[in-house]
C-alpha cells in the first residue's frame, strides 16, 4: 500500500509552478486578465481495482461466514493489485486462500449441477413409472365401473321383485284384515240378535212387567237390522197385550218375528262358516306372499351387498387412480422446479466463471511489465536570455497599446 501511495504521489503534477513560468504570468496580469487554464483531465480508474472488486463478489457465492467474507474482501484488494512477484508472504497467503475458496465454490456449483441433473433423470424415470400406474389404475376403474353397473342392474331387478312381493304381502294382509273385520261384524250382529231375542223378545212373549221399555229397545234393534216396517208397526201392539189377550194376528206377528230372527242368525252363522274357509285361504295366501317376499328380500340384500362391494372397489380404484394422477403432477412439478434450478445454476456458474473467477485468475497471475527505457532529459534554456526577450516583447506590446 505504501508503494502504491508513493507511485500515485509521484504521478501527480506539481502544485507550485516554477519561477521562470511564473514571470510571464505576473507581467500579463498587469496589462490584461490571464487566459483561463484548461480543465484538468479526469484520471481513468485502474482496471485492476475493478477486476479486484469483481473477484471479491465471488466470495459472496461461497458458504463462508459474513465476517470472514468481509475481512477477505478488505484484504483482497491490496493483495491482488500487487504484481505476483511483488507480493509479500501475507498477501500471497490471502490470494491463495481466496483462490481456494473460489475454486471450492466453483466445484460446489458444478457438483450441485450434477446432482440436479441426476435428480432430473430420476424424476423422468419416476414419471414413466407413475404414468404406467395411472394407465393401470384407469383400466382398473373401467373394469370396476362395469362390474358396478352390472350389480346395479341386478339390484334394480331384485328391488322390483322385492317391492312386488312386499305389495303382495300387504295386499294379502289387507284382504285378511278386511275379511276378519267383516266376519267380526257378522259375529257381532249375530250376537246382538241373540241378545235381543233373549233379552227382549222372550220376556215380552212371557209378559214382562216393563213392557214399554222392552218394546222400545227391541224396536231400535230391529230398525238397526232393517226388519220389515209392517213388523215394526204391528209389534208394539202385539207385545203390549198380555199373552192370554193376544189374538191370532198378534201371534202371527210374534211368530214372524221369531222366524225372521232365526233366519238372520242362521244366515250369520253360514257367513261365519264360509268366512272361516275364506280366512284359511287368505292366511295361506299371506304365507305364500311372505315366503316370496322373504326370498326377494334375501336376494335384494345379497344384490345390495354385491353392489356395495363393487362400488367400494370402484371407489378404491378411483382413489388410487387419483393418487397416481396426483403423483404424476407432483413429479411434473418437481421436474419443472429442478429444470428451473438447473438453468439457474448453469447461469449462475457461467456468470461466476466469466465474472469473479476470471477476474481473480487474471489478477492472480499478473506480472509487472518490463521497465520502459529512460529518455535523455532536455536542457532547459537559460533564464537570463529568456527574461530580456520577454521584457522586450512586453514593452513592445505596451507601446502598441498606447
Amino acid at each position: 500500500q505504501s508503494r502504491l501511495l508513493d507511485l500515485l504521489a509521484c504521478a501527480r503534477p506539481s502544485a507550485q509552478p516554477c519561477d521562470v513560468c511564473a514571470m510571464p504570468a505576473k507581467r500579463a496580469s498587469m496589462g490584461s486578465k490571464a487566459a483561463p487554464k484548461p480543465p484538468a483531465k479526469k484520471q481513468k480508474a485502474d482496471p485492476a481495482l475493478k477486476q479486484c472488486a469483481e473477484a471479491a463478489k465471488g466470495l459472496r457465492e461461497s458458504d463462508l461466514p459474513e465476517d470472514t467474507i468481509r475481512m477477505l474482501s478488505e484484504m483482497l484488494s491490496p493483495a491482488l493489485t500487487t504484481y505476483k512477484e511483488q507480493r509479500h508472504t501475507f498477501q500471497a497467503r490471502i490470494v491463495a486462500m481466496v483462490g481456494d475458496t473460489l475454486a471450492a465454490t466453483e466445484a460446489g456449483m458444478k457438483e450441485s449441477g450434477e446432482e440436479t441433473s441426476k435428480f432430473i433423470a430420476d424424476c423422468e424415470e419416476a414419471k414413466v413409472s407413475k404414468l404406467a400406474e395411472v394407465l393401470k389404475a384407469v383400466e382398473e376403474v373401467a373394469a370396476k365401473q362395469e362390474a358396478t353397473e352390472q350389480e346395479k342392474r341386478a339390484l334394480a331387478t331384485s328391488a322390483k321383485a322385492y317391492k312386488a312381493a312386499k305389495e303382495a304381502v300387504e295386499d294379502a294382509r289387507e284382504s285378511m284384515k278386511a275379511h276378519t273385520q267383516k266376519l267380526q261384524g257378522v259375529s257381532e250382529k249375530k250376537d246382538q240378535l241373540r241378545v235381543a231375542d233373549s233379552a227382549y223378545v222372550k220376556p215380552l212373549m212371557e209378559g214382562v212387567e216393563d213392557k214399554v221399555t222392552h218394546i222400545e229397545a227391541l224396536c231400535e234393534v230391529l230398525k238397526e237390522f232393517g226388519f220389515d216396517v209392517s213388523i215394526l208397526v204391528a209389534l208394539p201392539n202385539a207385545f203390549a197385550k198380555a199373552p192370554s189377550e193376544r189374538g191370532s194376528f198378534d201371534l202371527m206377528v210374534i211368530t214372524n218375528l221369531n222366524e225372521e230372527i232365526g233366519k238372520r242368525i242362521a244366515s250369520f252363522e253360514a257367513t261365519l262358516r264360509e268366512g272361516d274357509a275364506d280366512a284359511a285361504k287368505a292366511q295361506a295366501a299371506i304365507a305364500e306372499a311372505e315366503t316370496t317376499f322373504k326370498a326377494a328380500q334375501e336376494k335384494q340384500l345379497a344384490s345390495a351387498d354385491l353392489f356395495t362391494e363393487c362400488r367400494r372397489a370402484q371407489d378404491t380404484a378411483e382413489a388410487q387412480a387419483e393418487e397416481s394422477r396426483a403423483a404424476v403432477k407432483e413429479v411434473d412439478r418437481q421436474l419443472a422446479q429442478l429444470i428451473r434450478e438447473q438453468a439457474k445454476g448453469e447461469k449462475r456458474l457461467g456468470a461466476f466463471c466469466a465474472g469473479p473467477l476470471a477476474a481473480f485468475l487474471g489478477l492472480r497471475d499478473r506480472e509487472a511489465p518490463p521497465p520502459e527505457p529512460e529518455e535523455a532529459p532536455e536542457e532547459p534554456p537559460a533564464a537570463e536570455e529568456e527574461a530580456p526577450a520577454e521584457a522586450g516583447a512586453e514593452d513592445a506590446a505596451m507601446e502598441v497599446a498606447a
